[in-house]
């Protein structure tokens, strides 16, 4: 344990570093930073050579796995929906219209704002269920909650109101 607590002080800011370019994004990087070390300590023997490329090998496997899971999260579609009954059917139809600038607007933001605002709308995903879906922690996935309300009350704040309205 003493090994890789010596590897992550000297390496961890330059796989940060790393995590950051291929990534993006600070906090995706900083998760993936632990997951690394998470990884070293449970594959960690004292007869390899070279720990550097070792950890970097880890680091970009990580990425690899993190970045198909984002992949595949891209594919889920942000147009679909069940059609409404009749008596909702022009609310249900005004919703989606907005749902479609929310789920635009987030992508120009972060990407993975879009999949996490769409697991938990059309999902109904818990934010422990997103997490391990998305690979990302609790704690980040609430974050980019906080952040994806703010930008959906600065720009469709409006347009909200107006639906909710129309709908009494």
């Amino acid at each position: 344990m003493r090994e890789i607590e010596n590897l992550f002080f000297e390496y961890a800011a330059e796989i940060r570093h790393l995590l950051i370019k291929l990534t993006k994004s600070e906090d995706i990087a900083d998760d993936l930073l632990q997951e690394v070390f998470v990884q070293a300590i449970k594959y960690y023997k004292s007869d390899i050579q070279k720990k550097r490329a070792w950890l970097y090998s880890i680091a970009y496997n990580i990425f690899k796995k993190n970045y198909n899971t984002r992949k595949k999260l891209r594919i889920v579609s942000s147009e679909s929906f069940e059609l409404p009954d009749k008596k909702n059917a022009y609310d249900e139809i005004d919703f989606q219209e907005i749902k479609k600038e929310i789920i635009k607007k987030l992508q120009e933001k972060n990407k993975a704002y879009a999949a996490i605002f769409i697991l938990r709308l059309d999902n109904e995903l818990t934010y422990e269920e997103i997490s391990r879906a998305v690979g990302i922690s609790t704690r980040t996935v609430l974050r980019y909650f906080e952040n994806i309300r703010k930008i959906i009350y600065k720009n469709f704040k409006n347009d909200l109101i107006e639906l909710n309205n129309w709908r009494k």
